[in-house]
């Protein structure tokens, strides 16, 4: 099966790219546009044009709409994208974009102000491919610019791959971005439900109605479970 296919599919069965697990979702989702609303407040970067690598059901794009003049949401999932559309409908400045690959959109050299990629880049499993995709996105970054990277880091090999997913580790992330000619410009932890939980998600899991949640989640919208380390990193040009 196909990177697109399989996406397809899994968007299918839960109705966004997310956790497969409901309980874990409901509070991750919400943790995730948090932190990275955060992290463009701090940035001193043009607010003009933004690209959402990977938007799935579009949650991030909206975020983005509210800061930047135009957002493009690009993913391979032509069902992640009519679910976007149809959710953010109301919101003007984007446009939804699904295609083959990241590399066939026409955007021009030097054009972005900011690229976004939420947990995408990991699921590039071939190196020279996740090489051109990282170059790309160089040549279409302003002189200014800088992408935001939020990846899975495990501190060892063992047991990092899945048949969908690589997991790399902040050295090698670090290692790759350089090759393509960026530098490292801060870099954030952030929580794992599984194996590194917070105590609000602790809190969050031991509430009573979380519970009842979890019971019927069977029920729910969910998606694919990965377990572990998240990493933030922000890299310019």
């Amino acid at each position: 099966m196909d990177n697109k296919e399989f996406w397809n599919n899994r968007v299918r069965k839960y109705g966004h790219t997310g956790w497969s697990d409901s309980v874990i979702y409901a509070y991750d989702q919400i943790a995730r546009m948090k932190t990275i609303q955060k992290i463009i407040k701090s940035l001193e970067v043009k607010k003009e044009t933004t690209l959402d690598f990977g938007t799935g059901s579009g949650d991030f794009a909206s975020l983005l709409a509210g800061k930047f003049k135009k957002v493009l949401a690009f993913d391979i999932s032509k069902e992640a994208i009519n679910i976007a559309k149809n959710k953010y409908r109301h919101i003007q400045n984007i446009d939804f974009i699904q295609r083959d690959s990241v590399l066939d959109l026409k955007i021009d050299d030097n054009s972005l102000d900011l690229i976004l990629s939420v947990t995408v880049l990991g699921h590039i499993k071939d190196s020279g491919e996740l090489i051109n995709t990282i170059t790309y996105f160089k040549n279409k970054l302003h002189h200014d610019g800088c992408i935001i990277v939020f990846e899975h880091s495990p501190d060892s090999e063992k047991n990092r791959d899945s048949d969908y997913q690589r997991f790399s580790t902040f050295d090698e992330w670090l290692s790759i971005f350089s090759k393509c000619g960026f530098r490292l410009q801060n870099y954030y932890g952030f929580y794992d439900p599984i194996e590194s939980p917070c105590k609000s998600y602790q809190l969050y899991r031991q509430n009573i109605k979380v519970k009842f949640l979890k019971y019927f989640k069977n029920y729910l919208c969910h998606c694919s479970k990965i377990t572990c380390l998240f990493i933030t990193n922000i890299f310019s040009l």
